[in-house]
């Protein structure tokens, strides 16, 4: 099975198992009172070494546990044309939202994981995938567009290190998507 189905169904998977987080029975409170969110994004990303950009879309859940601080599980899927570049990204780690409940939601994010890079062309990787462990930093903003649908923009710094030979690869992304938000945290 090639790269990109497998990261094609890891997705849906991802996105129809977080879909079950807004299901409930009558009568039965949601999971926590804090809430959810689920997002679709496209995003457009920057090589460090090379001024090239690349396009890519990404599907994230969040749960929060408090208020403010939520558990981010995210899936990514990237590629850049001159290069044959291709890059997987599987991560799970911590966001923080700085104003819940209001119709500006500024965030916080970090998170690590898996990245996988494929690429042809590039001195460092010339057609080898690369297995990585992956680190992602950065922040956003959540817009309130109805009750529970949100507009996203972020910025994000990736960072794919190998554990065999070293190498790996660097590179930002911006983001925007459509957010909606579960139980009481919108």
């Amino acid at each position: 099975m090639s790269y990109l189905r497998k990261g094609i169904l890891l997705g849906i998977l991802i996105c129809t198992a977080a879909s079950g987080w807004a299901q409930r029975a009558p009568g039965v409170p949601y999971l926590t009172r804090n809430g959810s969110d689920l997002t679709g994004s496209f995003q457009v990303f920057v090589k460090d070494t090379h001024l090239d950009v690349g396009y890519g879309v990404a599907a994230s859940g969040t749960e929060y546990v408090t208020q403010h601080l939520g558990v981010r599980g995210e899936f990514e899927y990237s590629s850049m044309n001159p290069y044959d570049y291709k890059e997987f990204g599987l991560r799970g780690g911590l966001a923080y939202k700085i104003h819940p409940r209001e119709k500006y939601q500024p965030y916080i994010e970090l998170l690590a994981g898996y990245g996988a890079t494929k690429a042809n062309g590039l001195v460092v990787n010339t057609g080898q995938q690369i297995n990585a462990f992956s680190l992602l930093g950065g922040g956003g903003v959540d817009y309130q567009l109805s009750n529970r649908w949100y507009a996203r923009v972020g910025a994000d710094v990736v960072s794919n290190i190998a554990s065999k030979n070293g190498n790996g690869n660097k590179f930002a992304r911006s983001i925007v998507g459509i957010s909606y938000h579960f139980g009481n945290n919108r």
